[in-house]
């Protein structure tokens, strides 16, 4: 890979201007994932976001921008404040394995929205969110991973203490939720996975959720 500092826009190393010094201690491996993920890295010399600027020759063109203030509500799920998959991608390199999953999905959110609105479904994934945060360690990641879903993220996890965060979870989240004096029952699925691979144990938590959802 050929990396440049915007704004010099530079097609091979000497052709126009100079070629930057990738920043110290990270490797190509570490950019590679980062410009997939749309992530910056971050150094002891501050943020860097890389981005792709096509190819030459064979090679990778990759700008390495330099972020001097990086906004921390990139990693913050918009409307409940807890993490994003951003935020999920950032903190997974620097947890401790095995991990620990607890993936939950709501099982009556559609209709809220439909009934309701999106402004009182979007009030009630906040509440969720919440009662999350509450229930678990204040080490553990809790990310909005999709629409409804959530998921909680335990470093050097071990089977019993991912068994009862799963009940606390499971007993906080089945309340009714009100919501502008609207009474909501919702529900929720929950599913554990526990693998020394990140991914893995988020597959399996995601699959055990949704044999336990067809079940009900």
């Amino acid at each position: 890979m050929i990396f440049f500092h915007v704004p010099h826009v530079l097609m091979k190393d000497g052709a126009i201007g100079t070629r930057v010094r990738v920043p110290e201690g990270v490797g190509d491996d570490e950019i590679l994932r980062h410009l997939d993920q749309g992530t910056p890295i971050r150094t002891a010399g501050g943020w860097w976001l890389p981005v792709r600027l096509g190819y030459w020759g064979g090679a990778q063109l990759v700008a390495l921008v330099p972020v001097t203030r990086f906004a921390e509500d990139s990693y913050l799920d918009a409307v409940t404040r807890v993490g994003n998959r951003a935020e999920l991608a950032r903190v997974a390199g620097t947890l401790p394995g095995p991990y620990g999953v607890v993936f939950c999905d709501l099982d009556r959110f559609k209709p809220v929205n439909d009934t309701h609105g999106h402004q009182v479904g979007d009030r009630l994934l906040e509440l969720v969110a919440l009662r999350i945060r509450r229930a678990v360690r204040r080490s553990d990641l809790v990310v909005r991973f999709g629409g409804d879903e959530f998921v909680v993220v335990r470093g050097r996890a071990e089977p019993g203490g991912l068994a009862l965060t799963e009940a606390r979870l499971r007993a906080v989240l089945g309340r009714p939720y009100r919501v502008g004096g609207i009474r909501l029952n919702v529900g929720v699925s929950i599913g554990t996975g526990l693998d020394e691979d990140l991914q893995l144990a988020i597959q399996l938590a995601d699959q055990n959720m949704y044999q336990r959802k067809n079940r009900t």
